[in-house]
């Protein structure tokens, strides 16, 4: 039989002489045992130091055994209990009252050499039970467990902002670790050197206006930072100078401390701390679970910081945008003014004098207002760049015919020069978009495929229809072709595959019909011309 040690055994025999050979068989196994000649005296013993195993007679001196068997069960507290009675009807009577087992008394005494193996096999099935009840215990707190691991993984995954985040993941770890307060802790500066208190929750309650800094040579929490693991220190409110983020609690007798590393991929991105004034209340089985709990906590944490970082970058390129378009307004403006002088005061010495200058004065003159339209139609492009960017739009269904038939009326005379052959369509698809805009693309695209076109140039206009309720416009010429390096070039500014003009016409064409829900792209062969095309929503969805 195995060696048991620290067992304690309540042997409630009336006859000193029984108990004390009951005794003495007990000893081998190391069993500590209390003797008492009746129940009142046994419970006596049972009630100053509760034992695991109760040796009962079937009938004490003026008691009934059974029926305090009874009694006891009924109280729900009663140990593992062997019942010595005289016959068979009496243990059935005795398991029923609610003994664990039971040993029939015979003449001879041989039921006391059988009585230490009944213990023996008693205590080894209440040890089996014991151990199926922590099972269970474990299996309904890890059951438990995982339950508030779901759950405040779902609330930190539908959080968005930083605050939201954190008010989450404090909530789920005061609940996880039956804590009595939690902390978060980010890094306050680059190049990380402070570690500052983000908010405490306490009492169902999140308070973010406790502001406390920590360098990570401070506290549980830096000592955490340092060395990017779990830590679980007890302490009383006398080490505050040692925990200085004891500043942060108002839990008037703490006791322990357990801070766990927020990372991601070994990079630390705060601490989670939570407290308690019970310093056995935190196991390795909490540290496993707050661990599990601040994994993703960490990683939207880390996306919450990076979408405030690009907020800010957008907040600040918006504010530099703003500043740009209205600088390019003012300079625009004044720029033009100072043209439209040049180019009537070229205008008009053309008109007045000109029969006066020589051949040479004369060209010089009429290069002086060729530059002058060409500089104001460039500042006009760039006003409307500026204009588009934020311009509110409103989508109104387009006569293209009309849009088309203008533009090419604006062109008058480039046609005159290259004396093009152009090809419209008599019907368009009906497209979603802002006329004037529109009539700019088809002016852009027209000008280059006219003036990049071939010999005698042969200009195609056409539309169809494409998926994503979408129309595709398109202008196609009989050039010598655009190379794939010039294509990724040609609708950013500045930027023509011969390096001629200002290059705003195709970025202007970008920017409108991005605006207006669509794109804008190229084709082209080297010796076979290029379609340039653009995409609008369709009028009819």
């Amino acid at each position: 039989m195995p060696n048991i040690a620290s067992v304690r055994v309540i042997c409630i025999i009336r006859d000193p002489e029984i108990a004390h050979i009951i005794q003495e068989k007990l000893q081998p196994l190391n069993f500590v045992v209390d003797s008492a000649i009746n129940v009142e005296q046994g419970l006596a013993v049972y009630n100053a130091a509760p034992c695991n195993l109760i040796i009962l007679e079937e009938q004490s001196p003026g008691d009934d055994g059974v029926q305090r068997l009874r009694q006891l069960a009924a109280q729900g507290s009663m140990p593992p209990t062997i019942m010595i009675v005289g016959d068979t009807k009496a243990a059935i009577e005795a398991l029923k009252s609610g003994a664990d087992d039971y040993v029939v008394r015979d003449a001879d005494g041989m039921y006391l050499d059988l009585l230490p193996i009944i213990v023996d096999r008693l205590l080894q099935k209440q040890r089996l039970v014991d151990a199926q009840n922590q099972n269970v215990q474990t299996l309904d707190q890890n059951t438990k467990t995982l339950a508030l691991l779901k759950t405040g993984a779902q609330a930190i995954s539908e959080a968005v902002e930083v605050n939201a985040i954190v008010e989450q993941v404090l909530k789920a770890a005061v609940q996880l670790a039956n804590a009595a307060e939690a902390s978060v802790w980010l890094w306050a500066n680059e190049p990380k050197t402070l570690l500052r208190s983000k908010a405490v929750y306490r009492d169902g309650h999140y308070d973010s206006h406790i502001i406390v800094d920590l360098s990570p040579e401070q506290g549980v929490v830096g000592q955490v930072a340092r060395a990017t693991r779990s830590f679980t220190v007890a302490c009383t409110i006398a080490e505050s100078l040692q925990y200085p983020e004891f500043a942060v609690y108002k839990t008037p007798h703490l006791a322990v401390l357990l801070a766990v590393p927020l990372l991601i991929h070994d990079k630390l991105i705060g601490v989670l701390e939570v407290t308690n004034d019970n310093p056995d209340r935190f196991d390795a089985t909490t540290t496993i679970a707050l661990e599990t709990l601040v994994a993703p906590a960490a990683i939207a944490l880390e996306n919450a910081r990076l979408v405030d970082v690009l907020d800010d970058r957008a907040h600040e390129l918006n504010a530099r945008h703003e500043e740009l378009d209205a600088f390019s307004h003012t300079v625009s403006h004044d720029l033009k003014n100072s043209l439209n002088v040049t180019l009537a005061s070229a205008q008009y010495l053309k008109r007045k004098y000109g029969t006066t200058f020589d051949d040479v004065g004369y060209k010089s003159l009429e290069e002086v207002e060729l530059t002058s339209l060409r500089m104001r139609s460039t500042i006009g492009e760039l006003l409307l760049l500026a204009t588009i960017r934020k311009a509110e739009i409103k989508m109104e269904p387009l006569n293209m015919s009309a849009i088309v038939a203008e533009a090419i009326n604006r062109l008058d005379e480039i046609i005159r020069e290259y004396c093009p052959d152009i090809v419209v369509p008599v019907h368009w698809p009906a497209a979603l978009g802002q006329g004037p805009w529109i009539e700019e693309v088809w002016v852009n695209y027209l000008t280059n495929a006219i003036k990049y076109g071939g010999q005698v140039p042969r200009v195609e206009l056409g539309a169809t229809p494409v998926d994503n309720d979408k129309v595709r416009f398109w202008v196609r010429d009989n050039g010598t072709g655009i190379t794939a390096e010039e294509q990724a070039q040609l609708f950013a500014p500045v930027t023509r595959p011969d390096q001629e003009g200002h290059g705003l016409g195709l970025a202007i064409a970008r920017r409108i019909v991005e605006k207006l829900g669509g794109q804008t792209s190229v084709e082209s062969i080297v010796g076979r011309g290029s379609t340039f095309s653009f995409t609008l929503p369709q009028a009819n969805k």
